[in-house]
């Protein structure tokens, strides 16, 4: 069997602490796109020549929350510029904080959950998705090669952990669920009424930490999401914001996809569990 090797570059804006802990914001937001492996030197070619242009060194760890105004105009304008040259396009998922830690419970007895990794897990769905048509498309198994900025160690442990029980859930396998070190129950999830595992093909999904110019790119998205979905949510505090009326007027809304457009709204599942206002 062949495999295709896809990149997922990614990052987190607000907040990502764990369920027991004080939010500093409303909301929580990881963004990301997906790219070949064989255009990865490309952009990364691509992109160090352009912040360099910019007076802005590629070498060094860049937020864009650092740059001044006209830094970061100038810096979106990079990015739509690689975003057209390349085909690419970005999605986001969001978490309202007080609406993680009403779904995840606050009894004492609770673990503490990680937001950042529910994050990680809602856009993975998606991104698995999308990497199902390929595996359809052209008979191969995919592997999903997740990239990220810093991320605490303890908190990338728990990623993989909850990251491969969806693996396991579209490549057939049961999920083991361990009650002492040698005891396990097994689970799986079967009599779909529509199945979304591929047929021809399985998933590898693994997750690296680096700081280059390429994470950079996806630290521009997280950001000006984060910063977009805030400003909506001044006027509109009741609203989801994975629809196409939040993401409307975001600086790169001609690259973003996957947003819940108004017709589509009553199947929108994370907004339901994850939106503004839920209540256990």
């Amino acid at each position: 069997m062949n495999k295709t090797t896809i990149y997922f570059f990614i990052d987190e804006s607000g907040d990502k602490g764990y369920s027991n802990s004080r939010p500093f914001h409303e909301i929580g937001v990881i963004a990301g796109f997906l790219i070949n492996d064989w255009d990865v030197p490309i952009l990364q070619e691509k992109i160090e020549s352009g912040l360099s242009k910019l007076n802005l060194d590629p070498i060094k760890k860049l937020h864009m929350s650092g740059l001044d105004k006209t830094q970061q105009a100038k810096v979106i304008d990079l990015i739509k510029e690689l975003f057209k040259k390349f085909d690419l396009k970005f999605f986001y998922s969001v978490i309202y904080t007080s609406s993680y830690a009403s779904f995840v419970g606050l009894s004492p007895e609770q673990q503490k959950e990680s937001m950042h990794s529910q994050l990680l897990q809602n856009i993975l769905i998606t991104a698995l998705s999308l990497c199902t048509r390929i595996i359809e498309k052209f008979n191969t198994d995919v592997k999903l090669q997740i990239v990220s900025d810093n991320i605490d160690s303890g908190v990338l442990k728990k990623m993989k952990k909850d990251f491969s029980r969806i693996v396991n859930f579209l490549n057939g396998t049961r999920n083991r669920t361990y009650i002492t070190k040698t005891e396990y129950i097994e689970s799986e999830i079967t009599n779909l009424s529509h199945d979304p595992r591929p047929k021809n093909g399985k998933f590898e999904v693994d997750i690296r930490v680096e700081n280059s110019a390429i994470t950079f790119i996806s630290d521009v998205l997280s950001y000006t999401t984060f910063q977009h979905l805030i400003k909506f949510m001044q006027d509109n505090p009741t609203m989801d914001l994975n629809t196409s009326k939040a993401s409307s007027g975001h600086p790169l809304e001609e690259f973003l996809m996957l947003q819940f457009t108004p017709d589509l709204e009553e199947m929108n599942l994370i907004g339901k569990i994850f939106g503004p206002g839920r209540k256990n």
